[in-house]
């Protein structure tokens, strides 16, 4: 059997992360209808305690090239972050500030597991932090 690493540590602003989801998709203006799989690069924008934030970029210096963003129906999609030469899982999406109007400038926030660790650890002993 093979597990999926979690991040025990703190993110930092600007860590590339990797998200997908099943939710609403497309390039900005023609979103698709929500069960189609996207997924693709973001940066961390900010880190507030038990989460942290990404921002819907325009094209340009800040972005990543084709940057997604979490849309209406990712709640609950992983966030890797990329350690140690691997993708570890961060955190879950729990936020998107966008609904069916997705604009540049738009913020979701995940929840970073490692702030749930004792938590996590007592329901499920196995899993496996870096």
């Amino acid at each position: 059997s093979h597990s999926i690493p979690l991040f025990a540590g703190t993110a930092k602003r600007e860590d590339r992360v990797w998200l997908g989801g099943y939710g609403m998709s497309g390039p900005l203006g023609t979103l698709s209808l929500p069960g189609t799989f996207a997924s693709g690069f973001n940066r961390i924008s900010e880190i507030q305690g038990h989460r942290a934030s990404i921002v819907f970029d325009p094209p340009g210096e800040n972005s990543e090239t084709e940057e997604v963003f979490p849309s209406l129906m990712d709640s609950g999609s992983p966030v890797f972050l990329f350690r140690d030469s691997q993708w570890i899982l961060s955190g879950i999406t729990i936020t998107v500030s966008n609904r069916n109007h997705p604009n540049y400038g738009d913020r979701s926030r995940h929840e970073r597991l490692a702030s749930s660790r004792e938590w996590l650890d007592q329901h499920i002993p196995q899993l496996s932090w870096v």
